[in-house]
């Protein structure tokens, strides 16, 4: 029997989360913790704005476009943002229910690592891209003899022709870019869970393959009145490994004693992640379609 944990990348970005005042460590937040959250949701709303307001002032078709289109990304990074401040607990929740659980086979569980494993190879390629991306936006306005930014978004200053106008701008637009990294840590997380969904799903499927069968080696007869034994037996074990629920599932196995009720409840807590996460891939599936349509429109038209 292995047990599965959160991994540890997982839990470093955790605890950066607690470190630097996103997420708090009582019950309740206090006063200014909700005052730090409250923050960092109406400062990152305000890059949406200067986006949405450059979209309209500008003068060329394309510019407001791509400002729109702009806009509309940080929309959706602007929700992931609010859901990670303010759904800590039901994060934490799903996390420890969906990513902790039991493997009984050693190939199972050795199959398991090697698809996490090459997760967080990608999520430490993802995070060197985006530093290094968000260095190229902070270094971009310094690269040549005239001030400018990647995008030309609006701000109330005249940051082209005023030196302190430019250095207020280049601090708002380079903050904007460390509070994104919050909407990417999330991104994260979502990734991770619907990996172990994932996974948990495909380890059942093999373990209820090897039920009823002896896979300890050596030559052991089963009569027939055996196997519908072992079956159940390794089918109850199977359930109750990948439904965590912290004690409560042996007196339900006692005393319910329904296989097919124990998966249906597992099929729940599936159905409690599609939940959590489905109003967030609408706005997503809503605004990809937006910006493919605007773009296709100013090839074509413009």
């Amino acid at each position: 029997m292995h047990s599965a944990r959160i991994h540890k990348v997982i839990f470093r970005m955790i605890s950066l989360f607690y470190r630097f005042g996103f997420w708090h460590g009582e019950d309740k937040p206090t006063a200014i913790q909700l005052g730090q959250k409250s923050f960092y949701c109406i400062y990152y709303l305000l890059f949406n704005i200067s986006f949405a307001i450059g979209a309209i002032t500008k003068e060329t078709v394309d510019e407001s476009i791509f400002l729109a289109e702009g806009s509309f990304i940080i929309i959706v990074m602007t929700t992931k943002i609010w859901m990670l401040l303010w759904k800590q607990r039901s994060i934490m929740e799903l996390l420890d229910r969906v990513c902790v659980f039991s493997i009984r086979n050693d190939k199972d569980f050795a199959f398991f690592n090697d698809k996490v494993e090459k997760f967080i190879k990608f999520v430490n390629v993802y995070g060197c891209a985006a530093m290094v991306g968000s260095l190229g936006c902070s270094i971009f306005p310094f690269i040549g003899k005239k001030n400018s930014f990647v995008m030309e978004f609006a701000f109330p200053l005249d940051w082209e022709n005023s030196e302190i106008g430019f250095w207020v701008t280049y601090i708002f637009f380079t903050s904007e870019n460390i509070v994104t990294f919050l909407s990417m840590a999330y991104s994260v997380i979502i990734w991770y869970l619907l990996l172990q969904c994932s996974l948990r799903y495909t380890i059942l499927g093999r373990e209820i393959r090897n039920m009823g069968r002896i896979t300890s080696g050596g030559n052991i007869k089963m009569t027939r009145k055996e196997q519908p034994t072992i079956f159940y037996q390794d089918l109850v074990a199977a359930i109750e490994a990948h439904f965590h629920l912290r004690g409560y599932m042996s007196l339900y196995v006692k005393y319910c004693g329904s296989p097919v009720e124990l998966c249906f409840n597992f099929l729940r807590l599936i159905c409690e992640v599609e939940s959590f996460l489905s109003r967030l891939f609408l706005l997503q599936f809503a605004t990809s379609g937006l910006c493919i349509c605007c773009s296709i429109y100013c090839l074509a038209f413009v």
